[in-house]
Protein backbone atom coordinates (compact mmCIF):
# COMPACT_ATOMS: atom_id res chain seq x y z
CA UNK A 1 0.00 0.00 0.00
CA UNK A 2 1.52 3.47 -0.73
CA UNK A 3 0.25 7.13 -0.05
CA UNK A 4 1.00 9.96 -2.59
CA UNK A 5 3.02 12.74 -0.96
CA UNK A 6 1.84 16.36 -2.14
CA UNK A 7 4.53 18.59 -1.39
CA UNK A 8 3.30 21.73 -2.81
CA UNK A 9 0.01 22.89 -4.72
CA UNK A 10 1.83 22.46 -7.80
CA UNK A 11 1.92 18.60 -7.12
CA UNK A 12 -2.13 18.46 -7.33
CA UNK A 13 -1.58 18.54 -11.64
CA UNK A 14 0.42 15.59 -11.64
CA UNK A 15 -1.70 13.56 -9.19
CA UNK A 16 -2.47 10.34 -10.77
CA UNK A 17 -7.05 9.81 -11.30
CA UNK A 18 -6.90 6.67 -9.49
CA UNK A 19 -5.02 7.36 -6.12
CA UNK A 20 -6.61 6.39 -3.42
CA UNK A 21 -4.62 7.94 -0.78
CA UNK A 22 -2.91 11.01 -0.45
CA UNK A 23 -0.63 13.13 2.23
CA UNK A 24 -0.72 16.80 2.44
CA UNK A 25 2.95 18.03 3.07
CA UNK A 26 1.48 21.69 3.03
CA UNK A 27 -1.30 23.42 5.05
CA UNK A 28 -4.19 22.65 2.10
CA UNK A 29 -6.72 25.61 1.40
CA UNK A 30 -10.40 24.58 0.64
CA UNK A 31 -9.79 25.38 -2.86
CA UNK A 32 -6.40 22.76 -2.96
CA UNK A 33 -8.95 20.10 -1.47
CA UNK A 34 -11.67 20.88 -4.24
CA UNK A 35 -8.87 20.74 -6.55
CA UNK A 36 -7.74 17.46 -5.95
CA UNK A 37 -11.22 15.72 -5.16
CA UNK A 38 -12.07 16.86 -8.29
CA UNK A 39 -9.41 15.52 -10.48
CA UNK A 40 -9.29 11.94 -8.19
CA UNK A 41 -12.56 11.28 -7.23
CA UNK A 42 -11.45 8.01 -6.26
CA UNK A 43 -9.42 9.38 -3.03
CA UNK A 44 -10.31 7.79 0.10
CA UNK A 45 -8.15 9.17 2.20
CA UNK A 46 -5.82 12.19 2.97
CA UNK A 47 -3.26 12.53 5.43
CA UNK A 48 -2.18 15.79 7.33
CA UNK A 49 0.14 16.78 9.38
CA UNK A 50 -1.06 17.13 13.37
CA UNK A 51 0.40 21.14 13.26
CA UNK A 52 -1.88 21.85 10.07
CA UNK A 53 -5.32 19.91 11.58
CA UNK A 54 -5.86 22.56 14.25
CA UNK A 55 -6.11 25.14 11.73
CA UNK A 56 -8.45 22.86 8.74
CA UNK A 57 -12.20 24.89 8.16
CA UNK A 58 -15.06 23.55 9.54
CA UNK A 59 -15.94 23.62 5.80
CA UNK A 60 -13.19 21.17 4.92
CA UNK A 61 -14.08 19.00 7.51
CA UNK A 62 -17.84 18.90 6.55
CA UNK A 63 -16.68 18.26 2.68
CA UNK A 64 -14.53 14.83 3.66
CA UNK A 65 -17.28 13.43 5.74
CA UNK A 66 -19.88 14.56 2.48
CA UNK A 67 -17.12 12.85 -0.02
CA UNK A 68 -16.58 10.10 2.65
CA UNK A 69 -13.18 10.58 2.56
CA UNK A 70 -11.21 9.72 5.96
CA UNK A 71 -8.98 12.62 7.26
CA UNK A 72 -6.03 11.27 9.38
CA UNK A 73 -3.52 12.95 11.52
CA UNK A 74 0.17 11.89 10.81
CA UNK A 75 3.48 12.28 9.71
CA UNK A 76 5.28 10.77 6.91
CA UNK A 77 8.76 11.04 8.41
CA UNK A 78 11.71 10.03 6.95
CA UNK A 79 10.46 10.58 3.03
CA UNK A 80 12.06 12.68 0.90
CA UNK A 81 9.78 13.87 -2.03
CA UNK A 82 12.60 14.90 -4.52
CA UNK A 83 13.34 11.20 -4.69
CA UNK A 84 10.17 9.51 -5.19
CA UNK A 85 6.50 11.03 -4.63
CA UNK A 86 5.00 7.68 -2.87
CA UNK A 87 5.52 6.45 0.99
CA UNK A 88 5.16 2.74 1.93
CA UNK A 89 2.85 2.16 4.49
CA UNK A 90 3.70 -1.54 5.81
CA UNK A 91 -0.21 -2.79 5.39
CA UNK A 92 0.53 -6.54 5.08
CA UNK A 93 2.45 -5.88 8.61
CA UNK A 94 -0.32 -4.32 10.51
CA UNK A 95 -2.59 -7.25 9.25
CA UNK A 96 0.02 -10.24 10.68
CA UNK A 97 1.11 -7.75 13.97
CA UNK A 98 -3.27 -7.94 14.06
CA UNK A 99 -3.38 -11.96 13.74
CA UNK A 100 -0.48 -11.86 16.27
CA UNK A 101 -3.05 -10.98 18.15
CA UNK A 102 -2.31 -6.66 18.79
CA UNK A 103 -4.06 -4.51 19.61
CA UNK A 104 -4.29 -1.05 17.49
CA UNK A 105 -2.47 1.00 20.30
CA UNK A 106 0.38 -2.25 20.14
CA UNK A 107 0.19 -2.10 16.07
CA UNK A 108 0.83 1.96 15.92
CA UNK A 109 3.52 1.67 18.30
CA UNK A 110 5.71 -0.87 16.42
CA UNK A 111 4.83 0.37 13.10
CA UNK A 112 5.38 3.75 13.63
CA UNK A 113 1.84 4.59 12.13
CA UNK A 114 -0.79 6.42 13.34
CA UNK A 115 -4.06 4.64 15.72
CA UNK A 116 -6.31 6.33 12.85
CA UNK A 117 -3.67 5.30 9.86
CA UNK A 118 -3.44 1.86 11.36
CA UNK A 119 -7.85 1.84 11.64
CA UNK A 120 -8.33 2.79 8.07
CA UNK A 121 -5.53 0.09 6.97
CA UNK A 122 -7.36 -2.61 8.90
CA UNK A 123 -10.86 -1.55 7.30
Amino acid sequence: MRIRILSSKEDIESVEEDEKLVHFAFRPSMKDVLELITKVPSVSLIEIPESYNATLSRGLHDLFEMKSIALVVGNVWGHRTDLYEYADLPADDVRNLLKEGKSIRDISIVTGLKESMVGYILR
